[in-house]
């Protein structure tokens, strides 16, 4: 026993001489230069680049400790890699075990130099290529000779710092390249094996970001887990990328990230946050609108198989602002385009809080609009990337009491839209003005091209128009304060206009109020396609009458081009007016029958005064007419208060509207005067219309109680005629006799009287002289009658002859 010890003793004391034999022999045998002529053209010829090497430190029991290491790139004229210190420290004795233990793998001041070119090539695409041709021939290789005894592998520590990566890229702008740095580059990694999951952490700052990542790997699985936390990443660093895009300008935005990753290289699962804060956007057209300080956040959940091509969100809640957007979905195949498959939803959304949730260049106008209620909605999205316009294949917005304000108006309404494909539809939409309420059907298709074809029809029991149409005049003529324009007003004209729309409805109400009027049954169809409107029929029924009208107006004319017909048939006249012109409120009366067609265009009165025309006809019934103006006008001008109130059966008159005046040729006939009025007013008012009166006998004593001179103007029943000439304006009435048309009666006057007085004259001596007796023989009295005839002749010749010599008859 004692001498199988003793050679035990023999033994390893041998086995240990020979180790420290080793040791001297390695350290003073084993040169840095040896190493460097047996190793750099090795390296060299691998790589086909530039290597240089510094000092070498070996140590067979260790470990090995390069300095200065660099490759140069494939030209030889900058460094690819650059390290001061490569460490490598392992543990001598596992390696008799056919296992590999390394303490530590150390690489201080890594530089790594990366350059994409203008084709897309890198300066490493070479060694990719070869490593590919290598790897082919080891794995023939391989095959050939069999897989050979394997190392376990163990490292204790790898460690890098102070690392720095830049990456030069021509490919955006050959001229201006793009360039990055990565600075303060770490990376610790410990335990690490081929079998065993080992913990890593990582950090390094992109520019003034800071990316940190930590976790797990597990090569055995070809995967593991990681935290990754990204701080104020400047997204316009990489402006040129995005450059060429000019229509907007990024002028600031910070990424900020939390991620968890873990899984497979096949098999990969990610959740977390993504903030993008104070979005800074610049149109480049002086028109368009600048975002600021908008911030987005994204909190996902997504899977990703990278076998099956698909990545699939499992949830996704996007705040734009504070607008909440809630997304769930796929996507299929994974790289180049894929389909899509998903939901966008939409949560009770305030509209009230719009104007807090998103920046003003986002809402337009909507804040004056002073939106109110809620709105919920969801929609399926489909199809190819490629053609985004086509992915929208159904959806649903729900309104809750949703309200804007509209003038003088707060419209609210309540219902559902349903949309499929590019078609929305809406149907017994609830509308609410103020106290009334209205039922709405709509379809608008071909949303996404042109034109848009919309459809949609409208009930009312009852309707208040005043409220609707925004009128604010009051009965009784009171004029409202701010309701005239200043002369020195420049009205611009609307249109042209190009609407991509087709538009067809329908109107019904049961009762509808406008400016106190009572209108029943009032409906209307319209129609809009190329740019023209058509009011097909737009009637009702109010005071007492009917009434109908069409239209048809062209909006791609600028000032819009227009033309209508209008009737009215049994309307009260008062009623009519003090709705239309309330100034004229308690003036006219009867039953008014109209029937007008007016064509013209332009929006400003100016232009509307030039360019308007048309004709037609109007008549009036059992009515009456008083007040100031022209019926205040004649009255004073006769001083006969009689005529105050004119009343009449019939009035009727045609009317041609034509460079800014209305023809008239009219008549009105009443019980104690009739008028006939020739001429024009003009639509600004002014008057210049012929006004032949004739009054009643009784009224035309008045006029001359002395009867000087209605002798002469009488027609032979007994009304009196005076021809009138009306000047001024409307407001302002001017009377004048007419000296023309008053010469002329005055004739006809002198010539009936004096006709009429020698024919009384003459005629009379005559009858007298023929009723005397005559005692004459009969054949004398037969001659004496026949002198009597040829004087009588000669007489009524002669009279005849005085009659024309003084009035030309």
């Amino acid at each position: 026993m004692k001498k199988t010890l003793r050679y035990v003793g023999f033994a390893l004391g041998g086995l240990a001489a020979l180790v420290l034999v080793l040791l001297v022999l390695a350290r003073f045998l084993i040169s840095s230069e040896q190493v460097r002529e047996a190793v750099l053209p090795l390296a060299k010829n691998a790589l086909q680049r530039d290597v240089v090497l510094g000092d070498i430190d070996i140590s067979l029991f260790s470990g090995i400790v390069l300095h200065d290491l660099t490759v140069m790139d494939k030209e030889g004229r900058t460094p690819f890699v650059e390290a001061g210190t490569v460490r490598l420290r392992y543990r001598f004795w596992p390696l008799l075990k056919l296992k590999v233990v390394v303490d530590e793998i150390g690489l201080e001041q890594p530089r790594l130099r990366v350059v994409r070119n203008a084709d897309g090539s890198f300066n490493f695409s070479d060694l990719l290529q070869r490593k590919q041709t290598a790897g082919s021939q080891i794995q023939t290789s391989a095959s050939e000779t069999g897989e050979g005894r394997s190392f376990d592998l163990l490292v204790s520590e790898v460690l890098l710092s102070d690392g720095k990566v830049q990456f030069v890229d021509y490919q955006p702008n050959p001229d201006n390249p793009f360039t990055l740095e990565l600075t303060e580059f770490k990376v610790r990694a410990e335990n690490i094996s081929a079998t065993h999951v080992f913990p890593i952490e990582a950090e390094v700052a992109i520019n003034q970001a800071r990316l940190a990542a930590s976790g797990q790997v597990d090569p055995s699985a070809k995967g593991g887990q990681l935290k990754i936390h990204l701080t104020d990443l400047n997204a316009p660093d990489f402006s040129a990328y995005y450059q060429k895009q000019k229509a907007v300008g990024l002028k600031a935005l910070k990424i900020n990230a939390d991620l968890d990753v873990e899984g497979t290289v096949g098999q990969l699962h990610t959740a977390g946050r993504i903030v993008l804060d104070g979005l800074h956007l610049e149109p480049a057209a002086t028109s368009g609108r600048t975002i600021r300080d908008l911030d987005i956040s994204l909190d996902y959940d997504l899977e990703l198989d990278r076998s099956a091509g698909v990545v699939d969100l499992k949830r996704g809640h996007l705040l734009v602002g504070g607008l909440p957007v809630d997304v769930q979905g796929r996507a299929e195949p994974f790289g180049g385009t894929p389909s899509v498959d998903g939901t966008l939803s939409l949560s009770r959304l305030d509209l009230a809080t719009l104007p807090k949730l998103l920046p003003p260049a986002l809402l337009g106008n909507v804040p004056a609009l002073k939106p109110g209620g809620f709105v919920h909605g969801r929609f399926h999205l489909a199809g190819s990337l490629k053609d985004p316009k086509a992915l929208l294949k159904t959806g649903e917005v729900r309104l809750e009491s949703v309200q804007i304000t509209a003038g003088n108006l707060r419209p609210e309404v309540t219902g559902t839209l349903t949309l499929a494909k590019d078609t929305l539809h809406g149907r017994q939409l609830n509308l609410v003005l103020g106290e009334d309420r209205a039922l709405l059907d709509l379809k608008a298709a071909n949303l996404l091209g042109k034109p848009i074809r919309i459809n949609s029809d409208l009930a009312a029991d009852r309707l208040q128009l005043d409220a609707l149409l925004g009128s604010k005049a009051a009965v009784g003529g009171k004029k409202q304060q701010g309701s005239q324009p200043s002369a020195k007003t420049v009205q611009k004209q609307l249109g042209p206009f190009d609407l991509p729309v087709i538009a067809v409805g329908t109107l019904h109400v049961g009762q509808a109020l406008w400016r106190g009027l009572l209108i029943e049954d009032l409906s209307a169809r319209y129609q809009l396609k190329n740019n023209i409107f058509t009011l097909e029929q737009f009637s009702g029924k109010t005071a007492g009458g009917t009434f109908s009208e069409t239209a048809h107006v062209d909006l791609s004319k600028p000032g819009l081009a227009y033309k209508t017909h209008i009737e009215t048939s049994g309307i009260q006249s008062d009623s009519m007016f003090t709705a239309l012109a309330p100034k004229m409120a308690g003036t006219v009366f009867g039953l008014l029958n109209l029937n007008v067609d007016l064509q013209g265009r332009g929006t400003g009165l100016e232009g509307l005064k030039q360019s308007l025309s048309g004709s037609g006809d109007l008549k009036v019934a059992d009515g009456k007419i008083t007040g100031a103006g022209l019926v205040s006008g004649l009255a004073d001008f006769l001083d006969l208060e009689e005529l105050r109130v004119l009343r009449f059966a019939q009035a009727a008159g045609q009317l041609e509207v034509k460079d800014g005046r209305v023809q008239v040729d009219g008549h009105l006939a009443g019980e104690q005067v009739r008028l006939r009025p020739t001429g024009s007013v003009g639509l600004d008012g002014t008057l210049d219309v012929g006004l032949p009166v004739r009054l009643a006998p009784a009224l035309t004593a008045r006029l001359d109680s002395q009867n000087k001179f209605s002798r002469f103007l009488t027609d032979s029943q007994g009304w009196g005629e005076l021809p009138l000439k009306v000047t001024g304006t409307v407001k302002a009435p001017r009377f004048a006799l007419d000296t023309a048309a008053l010469s002329g009666s005055i004739r006809r006057g002198v010539q009936q009287q004096l006709q009429k007085t020698l024919e009384e004259k003459v005629f009379k001596s005559k009858q007298d002289a023929s009723q005397e007796p005559d005692a004459g023989q009969p054949g004398e009295q037969k001659a004496t009658e026949t002198d009597e005839t040829h004087k009588k002749s000669t007489e009524e010749k002669l009279l005849e002859g005085v009659m024309k010599g003084l009035f030309g008859k």
